[in-house]
């Protein structure tokens, strides 16, 4: 299916009569695009490069300075046909080769001024790149003969051999991985302490560098291969967000006529970064923590995994996976026309602007084109916001104006841009009332949408069940825990927990009665020849009872009775078994379970939320048991904030919500204020629940607008993040 165009244009006759004839430094090469023969045209003198279809090509080609514009135009629409450039598409061609001063001849002030709106666009899009901090570009280098001279031996990781290496070294870098995600994981934790930044960052600076290589050396590999250049000529600086990071332009490669050799020069940065990454595994595997080659080796892994994975490796910006996905799909300018089409869409088939002509050739591409407008602005919002909040959390001020920068540019700008074009475009002369009805309808649409209509609002917090009657169970003698109760176990009243014996205890009592049997003795020995003496072991022998008796204590206090109906709860007692006890040591406890409690803790930013209102009754269910649902009433609320869960199950170190603190050996202190709740559950609840679950319960709140939600979350987030 064709793309629809208009064959004649307005400003046609200000062009017409021109005798001009191409620049001859300017190259072409031939390329095949889904079947079709286009040429690119490359400016040697910027190195820029212009896409045209065959058709174009023979257009320019009659350019010779004698014949006009309107004469060659004629030529080609009879020889051509519908394939023939339309007079648009002419005026646009000589546009863009006038601007990069690729046009001979005189031009009339009217024709000069008509092709200089392209130069004045250009202007445009320089000016923006100069204006966005984070993105500037300084060219410091031409290291065109360096990869002259080094391509004979680094070309070769692109060839047949160079495939199998890298095979060879990403197997080897899994093998080496393999088993040991978790290790890897949890060493990110630091990634960003002060301490590691500087390394950080000069591994960032060296591997971006070996990426940006890796294209030159590719696309200089394939140019001498293929006799087209593959020229490099610029090398520099790109401040990313006041960042320096180095960058290349390999743009020749998109002369290539050979499409799988444009996708290895695009993917050639990745491919040696992978290659730098399989190589860091193995030395991180095999260096012992805390030394410096273990860091590096690591800060490289982790380098060259994110920036793979959120930007290189991702076709929703325009990164080495962008141009790939072009090349793959044959689409180029994929972004420019995706955004070209999602506007077509718009005024066509919102405002009625018939008389557009679509940028899409076909179902295929408007599939291409729709899809990637959608999904890369959304991708780019989701960039922007985490870009912001990473600078905001460094520098706050540079953070805000950024983010005013970046709302101007998204929001602000595209709006009052649509204003202008709504209220004075000549696209909108025949449905200018139609477009304005239809904008004013939907704004209010959706004003009453997002402003007035409340929909459900709730906020959902953990928790943890507990029984109401629960007893922890110290150890109140020392000794070696011989028996005792499974963990689990219903018992009774006086039923014995555990039991305890102690060696030195029954050897002191053991010494003791001995000692008592013979000051017994010696008393009735003196008893009679000797009154004062047999006083004295009378006295002696009291004292050594009073030892007995508190020895006999002790001895029974290394059984423990249960001091109430209930479970007896002690997830570590098994591995006690044998071992010696330390007094106060906690074993375990006694937990009623015939009547229990549900303790919820409610975060800072949600106990703000829920403090305006009053619940009675709540819903909850069992956390990973969707199934179990159940309901009950809340009887308290604390006002008073601590930092101590009620349980480690609702803490980061198990799973939970709340942030706790890494100094906290049970794991229940938190980083900020938690506010507790209790539920009673129902009959039903108690009867299905266990002490120990953790639980999800809902708390419902007045309904409330769209825009009320979201902008409550983003206080939200604002307030946690920043601590405002």
């Amino acid at each position: 299916m064709a793309v629809e165009r208009s064959t004649f244009s307005e400003s046609w006759y200000r062009v017409a009569d021109l005798k001009v004839s191409v620049h001859p430094a300017i190259q072409f090469q031939r390329q095949f695009f889904r079947g079709e023969k286009w040429y690119v045209l490359q400016d040697p003198s910027n190195n820029q490069f212009y896409r045209i279809s065959y058709a174009a090509y023979q257009f320019l080609g009659m350019l010779d300075g004698n014949r006009t514009v309107g004469e060659i135009w004629e030529l080609c629409s009879e020889n051509n046909g519908d394939d023939a450039p339309t007079q648009n598409e002419v005026i646009q061609l000589l546009g863009q080769l006038y601007t990069s001063n690729l046009i001979l001849g005189n031009l009339p002030a009217d024709s000069e001024g008509l092709l200089r709106r392209y130069q004045k666009r250009l202007q445009r899009e320089i000016s923006g790149q100069l204006k966005s901090i984070m993105f500037v570009k300084i060219p410091l280098w031409d290291p065109d003969k360096f990869l002259n001279r080094w391509v004979g031996i680094f070309g070769k990781i692109f060839t047949v051999p160079g495939f199998v290496l890298w095979v060879i070294l990403a197997i080897a870098g899994l093998m080496n991985l393999a088993g040991n995600w978790d290790k890897a994981a949890d060493s990110s934790e630091g990634i960003l302490n002060p301490g590691n930044l500087f390394l950080l960052y000069s591994c960032f600076a060296i591997v971006k560098a070996i990426h940006e290589f890796g294209h030159a050396f590719a696309c200089k590999h394939f140019g001498l291969r293929n006799n087209s250049g593959g020229e490099v000529h610029t090398m520099g600086i790109m401040l990313m967000l006041l960042t320096p990071i180095p960058y290349v332009d390999a743009s020749s490669s998109w002369a290539f006529r050979n499409k799988w050799q444009r996708i290895v020069v695009s993917s050639a940065g990745m491919i040696v970064e992978l290659m730098v990454a399989a190589v860091a595994v193995i030395v991180w595997m095999r260096s012992s923590d805390g030394s410096i080659m273990h860091a590096l080796a690591y800060n490289v892994m982790f380098v060259t995994s994110v920036t793979t994975i959120l930007f290189n490796g991702n076709p929703l910006l325009r990164y080495d996976a962008y141009y790939i996905l072009s090349d793959l799909i044959e689409m180029p300018n994929l972004q420019t026309r995706s955004n070209q089409y999602f506007l077509y869409i718009c005024k066509r088939y919102l405002l009625g602007v018939n008389e557009l002509l679509s940028p899409a050739a076909s179902n295929r591409e408007r599939f291409w084109l729709f899809g990637y407008a959608i999904a890369s602005y959304i991708y780019r919002l989701f960039i922007f916001t985490t870009i912001f909040l990473f600078v905001a959390d460094k520098l706050f001020i540079v953070g805000v104006v950024l983010a005013i920068g970046g709302i101007y540019r998204i929001a602000i700008k595209p709006l009052s841009e649509f204003l202008h074009y709504l209220n004075s475009s000549p696209e909108l002369k025949k449905c200018r009332m139609r477009a304005m009805i239809f904008t004013g309808s939907a704004t209010a649409l959706f004003i009453v949408l997002v402003g007035f209509i409340k929909i459900p609002d709730w906020t959902i917090v953990e928790a943890v069940v507990e029984p109401v009657k629960i007893q922890r169970i110290h150890a109140s003698t020392a000794g070696f825990l011989r028996e005792n109760v499974n963990n689990g176990d219903a018992v009774k009243k006086g039923n014995i927990l555990l039991s305890c014996d102690d060696i030195i205890l029954e050897n002191e009592y053991e010494k003791l009665s001995i000692r008592a049997i013979e000051i017994e003795h010696k008393r009735k020995y003196t008893q009679a020849s000797d009154l004062v003496r047999s006083q004295v072991y009378a006295i002696e022998k009291e004292t050594v009872k009073k030892m007995l008796a508190d020895i006999k204590d002790k001895q029974a206090q290394l059984s423990i009775a249960a001091p109430f109906d209930g479970i007896w709860i002690s997830t570590d007692i098994d591995k006690w078994k044998d071992s010696y006890i330390q007094a106060g040591r906690e074993l375990g406890m006694i937990a009623d379970d015939s009547q229990l409690i549900i303790r919820a803790v409610a975060k800072q930013n949600q106990s703000q939320l829920m403090g305006a209102y009053q619940f009675k009754d709540v819903d909850f269910r069992v956390k990973g048991r969707p199934d179990m649902h159940f309901s009950g009433s809340v009887i308290s609320k604390f006002q008073i904030g601590t930092k101590k869960l009620p349980s480690a199950a609702l803490g980061y170190s198990v799973g939970g919500e709340v942030e706790t603190n890494l100094q906290d050996e049970d794991g229940t202190g938190t980083k900020e204020n938690i506010f507790e709740i209790h539920i009673n559950p129902n009959e039903e609840a108690n009867r299905h629940l266990r002490p120990g679950q953790v639980l999800l319960v809902r708390f419902e709140m007045p309904k409330k607008s769209i825009a009320q939600i979201v902008w409550r979350r983003v206080l939200q987030i604002f307030q946690k993040r920043f601590h405002m």
